[in-house]
């Protein structure tokens, strides 16, 4: 690995980057993404992985699909070797792999949407091993709302900046949001006082996670339930456009869906939380006594690219503290002097109470504020908090 991370940390463009990745097999299980000055953008997967080629899981070594257990005892079913690999792994120059001049991107889901325009398929006929991921199904709604905001932007023929990515990646939007409440307030009951008070505020939200968003926690509470409601989705998914679907509320699921709604609007109430609650009054991280509002919805299971699980579910006092989710930031581009880079460690620089960077950036994050990162001498002299520390022997 430290072999590996040598090639990458000395590579000068992204074919010499790809070129090292397919030499030394040493990554563990983490994607690959990087950028060059001449504008190629390179994803590849070149962790290790078990040399098990799909031809093995389609015929009749496949024992037991639910535990990936092959037959061990021929030959046949074997893991095999790839030139430029130790046997019985692939080799990184067979594996998932994409070199493009718009962009590249994976929100830890499958290799094959790695670009919205360009589906990676593999190798024909059969493809990629399965154990690189899935291909044809269902995308994460994180992974779908990063490219859907990408495209976006990149429709109207703009020059991404630093500013673009950062606020693409604290928008907030809440793609499940986007997803089922057209069909959801369209079909809302009249005759039930609850759902008409739950459909009203949804109707306002703005369908974000911003600390100002009214309706958010409300959202989060029926999404969490109604997310699980089998054949919910109106328009299947189509495996040609993985990103817009599949998406609506299928008619025969309505029901289901204002049950979840009506019982999210009851655990609001029964916990005094006004149904059309700000978030930041309700979502937030406490440390040394101090309270600080946080942005952000639940990732994955509500399509929200910047993502948080909180460490209570709801409270009388909201979600509280940080479990897991968004934590070092880092948006990097260069300029003729070099790299200009801003970023922030969402939870404090010190895991120690006592230390002052405790909670140092949380509040950076709480506003949505990116501090640059001094890079050259002349940076690091012009911080007004530098210190130098003498040793001697």
């Amino acid at each position: 690995m430290l072999e590996q991370w040598l090639g990458i940390g000395t590579a000068t463009s992204v074919q010499t980057l790809k070129s090292s990745l397919d030499t030394v097999v040493g990554l563990p299980w983490v994607n690959t993404v990087a950028a060059d000055r001449a504008g190629n953008a390179l994803y590849a997967d070149a962790s290790v992985v078990p040399r098990v080629t799909t031809d093995k899981f389609v015929g009749n070594c496949l024992l037991l699909p639910a535990l990936v257990l092959f037959d061990g005892s021929r030959s046949a079913c074997g893991w095999g070797q790839d030139a430029n690999a130790p046997a019985g792994i692939f080799s990184p120059a067979n594996a998932p792999s994409m070199l493009r001049t718009d962009y590249v991107g994976n929100s830890n889901d499958s290799y094959w949407l790695t670009n919205a325009r360009s589906l990676l398929t593999g190798p024909a006929p059969l493809g990629y091993s399965p154990l690189y991921g899935k291909t044809g199904v269902e995308q994460r709604l994180r992974t779908r709302i990063g490219f859907i905001q990408f495209e976006e932007l990149a429709q109207q023929g703009h020059q991404f900046q630093l500013s673009d990515l950062q606020t693409l990646v604290f928008a907030d939007r809440i793609y499940a949001a986007e997803l089922v409440l057209p069909d959801l307030l369209a079909a809302c009951p009249t005759n039930d006082a609850t759902l008409v008070q739950a459909c009203t505020v949804l109707a306002a939200w703005d369908r974000h996670a911003n600390l100002d968003s009214r309706g958010a926690v409300l959202f989060r509470e029926f999404w969490t339930a109604a997310s699980q409601i089998p054949n919910k989705w109106k328009v299947p998914l189509d495996p040609a456009d993985p990103v817009h679907t599949p998406n609506g509320v299928a008619p025969a699921a309505l029901p289901a869906m204002f049950a979840a709604l009506k019982t999210a609007a009851q655990t609001l109430q029964s916990l005094n939380i006004p149904l059309d609650a700000k978030l930041g009054d309700y979502q937030g991280e406490t440390r040394n006594g101090a309270r600080t509002p946080l942005h952000g919805g639940v990732g994955d299971v509500d399509g929200s690219y910047n993502s948080l699980r909180m460490s209570t579910g709801l409270t009388t006092t909201g979600y509280n503290n940080v479990y897991w989710g968004t934590s070092y930031v880092q948006t990097v581009t260069f300029d003729d002097a070099g790299p200009v880079a801003q970023a922030m460690l969402v939870y404090g620089q010190s895991t120690d109470p006592k230390s002052p960077y405790y909670a140092d950036q949380l509040p950076l994050y709480s506003r949505k504020e990116w501090p640059t990162l001094p890079f050259t001498d002349a940076g690091i002299n012009a911080d007004p908090n530098r210190k130098t520390t003498t040793l001697t022997e």
